[in-house]
């Protein structure tokens, strides 16, 4: 979306960064840079993100987004919980052998009562997951395309506005997910 700034009316790089300051630690890493060789990534805005700490917390990305300044926030107290939960979960199953720690159950409301327990899912639990974040998908990303697409500069030439819209679209091989 930073690559796609430059299309944006009365957008000041200094103002966002100014933001931006406030919320991250920019730190350019050469190595990281260097990994993006030959990506075909060619974009400012995913070395930018790349080298950014946080995308794990919504309320991180809401304002990392928030910096922008289009007001729209990504995710709200629904989405942030649902997150927190299934990124709870995912932790849990990578960094302590399915064990969901006393610890960790606290940090998140919806799992308090869980701690000290072993994870089991039933084989639905992927095809759940992907269920429950297709919606999260489709409004916090044509929600924000939205509010951009508003901001747009006069006289945007129909390439530009097509690869911007196509930036912004959300699709899914199951569609009815994101209803």
């Amino acid at each position: 979306m930073f690559d796609l700034s430059v299309y944006i009316e009365k957008f000041d790089v200094r103002t966002f960064f100014k933001a931006l300051e406030k919320e991250a630690s920019i730190d350019l890493d050469w190595e990281r840079l260097a990994a993006h060789r030959a990506s075909g990534a060619g974009s400012v805005g995913a070395l930018l993100a790349d080298s950014m700490n946080g995308w794990h917390s919504p309320e991180k990305v809401n304002k990392y987004f928030g910096c922008f300044r289009l007001n729209f926030t990504l995710f709200g107290n629904v989405e942030i919980e649902r997150i927190n939960t299934l990124w709870q979960l995912r932790h849990s199953i990578v960094h302590t052998g399915g064990t969901l720690t006393l610890a960790d159950a606290q940090k998140v409301k919806a799992l308090k009562g869980y701690g000290d327990r072993k994870i089991a899912f039933n084989k639905n639990f992927i095809f759940e997951v992907a269920r429950k974040f297709h919606p999260i998908v489709k409004t916090s990303t044509e929600g924000l395309g939205n509010n951009f697409k508003q901001r747009l500069v006069n006289g945007i030439s129909d390439e530009d506005r097509q690869r911007i819209d196509k930036f912004f679209e959300v699709k899914s091989s199951v569609g009815v997910w994101l209803k």
